[in-house]
């Protein structure tokens, strides 16, 4: 009988191959999921796949998953000394804590780190050591689930002093602004904790190789009584306060978000400061994304997209209420006239229908591409029975006729753990705006 082929390879090719097996971003340890897989198929492959310390160097860990504890435990001991990629997150601050204390020892070995925790919890940052080095570092995101926990300005920092790779730097948590502040390496920086536009103007001439800043808010709603216009040669992507854009020229700006204004009046505004911020950096604005609030009305909207030569829209609906009401306009030929690549998220439920006819109408009349619809349920069973099963033959009658469509659902925020329902789409194109680059 001749031998398997397989048994003759070089366990370093093996090592290889599982390397290839292991899913693109991280995520959740699980037995139909390598490295576990390969690690029970037979002694052979166990034995190679824990000589290899890469393959247990990248994982994700929530409450969600039993054990989940424990399982984090083997993978920072199984990881040996490499560089380690992971995403921490829960909601109880008991288990919270108990996450933390298995990955500071390890902050050395930081490479690309998401952290969401309870407030309260993200005080054991404590236990890094000042001046720990963070030689590898190069993503960090550290998320606060508010717990009532509240800061003083004397709070504990984590001092990133020595992270001489750290490229994109992520704080929604006050405990863990940084003492010691690399600002003048980093190319990305959201933040929640600016005090106001001056401190965002402030903050973007410390970061002369920024090419992505965001601020989710300013603290003080009292302007400071003057502001220079600061020109940021570099700067390409942009979510800040829409009243900060006066003060900016940014000559390769190219993607900008907005969380739209509740009030129906700021929208005026909200509209003219783009197009000034635009008009002033003589720039090509190819990306918006819009969170759309339940106020925005019909000619707002309109307004603000009327004869706008961006390429590629985002919007997320709060609900189908505005998706019926806003998603008319696209038929107007003078609205995103060049729009080649349309996202829609859709914040409460499975209906989709209001998307369709506009859509149908640009596609067969404007320079329309693709279409990415997400649905984001309350419940976790995701399945395309849910769907209505005429909008569903719609769509694929769209794709049919040459538009790209995927449709997915799940979580708001956690794209690498949508459920795909359809996919038209190339590989290429199938990915919503990377993780790395929201702002």
């Amino acid at each position: 009988m001749l031998s398997d082929p397989a048994t003759r390879l070089p366990p370093e090719i093996v090592a290889i191959i599982f390397e290839h097996c292991l899913p693109p971003a991280p995520q959740k340890p699980a037995p139909d999921r390598a490295p576990l897989l390969v690690a029970q198929i037979d002694h052979r492959w166990r034995s190679i796949a824990l000589s290899f310390p890469s393959l247990w160097s990248r994982s994700s860990f929530s409450e969600s998953l039993v054990g989940s504890q424990a399982l984090l435990s083997l993978w920072m001991e199984r990881s040996g000394q490499r560089p380690l990629v992971l995403r921490i997150s829960a909601r109880s601050a008991a288990l919270a804590t108990k996450y933390l204390a298995e990955i500071i020892p390890h902050a050395h070995r930081w490479r690309d780190i998401y952290i969401e925790l309870p407030s309260a919890s993200l005080r054991l940052v404590e236990d890094v050591p000042l001046k720990t080095p963070f030689p590898v570092l190069e993503h960090l995101a550290v998320f606060a689930l508010w717990d009532g926990t509240v800061y003083s300005e004397q709070a504990s920092r984590l001092d990133l002093s020595r992270a001489p790779k750290l490229r994109s730097l992520a704080l929604y948590a006050p405990v863990l602004n940084p003492l010691a502040r690399p600002f003048g390496q980093l190319s990305a920086l959201r933040l929640d904790w600016l005090d106001n536009m001056h401190s965002a103007i402030a903050m973007l001439e410390l970061c002369p190789r920024l090419e992505l800043f965001g601020c989710l808010a300013y603290r003080s709603r009292t302007d400071p009584m003057s502001v220079s216009v600061h020109t940021h040669s570099l700067l390409a992507h942009l979510c800040v306060d829409p009243k900060t854009f006066a003060y900016l020229t940014l000559p390769v700006l190219s993607r900008v978000k907005l969380d739209l204004p509740f009030a129906p009046r700021d929208m005026g505004p909200t509209t003219d400061l783009l197009r000034g911020l635009v008009q002033r950096s003589q720039c090509t604005l190819h990306s918006l994304w819009l969170q759309v609030n339940s106020r925005v009305q019909r000619h707002q909207l309109q307004d603000l997209l009327f004869e706008n030569p961006i390429r590629h829209l985002r919007l997320d609906f709060p609900n189908i209420i505005a998706l019926q009401i806003l998603m008319p306009i696209f038929e107007l030929e003078r609205v995103t006239p060049a729009l080649e690549h349309l996202e829609i998220w859709n914040e409460d439920g499975w209906e989709f229908g209001p998307v369709l006819e506009p859509v149908s109408t640009r596609l067969k009349h404007g320079t329309l591409k693709s279409l990415k619809l997400h649905l984001t349920p309350e419940t976790s069973w995701i399945t395309t029975s849910k769907l209505s099963d005429q909008d569903l033959q719609q769509l694929r009658a769209l794709g049919d006729l040459g538009l790209s469509v995927l449709l997915t659902a799940g979580g708001r925020y956690d794209p690498d753990h949508f459920s795909t329902l359809l996919n038209t789409t190339t590989s290429a194109e199938s990915a919503w705006w990377s993780a790395d680059h929201d702002l």
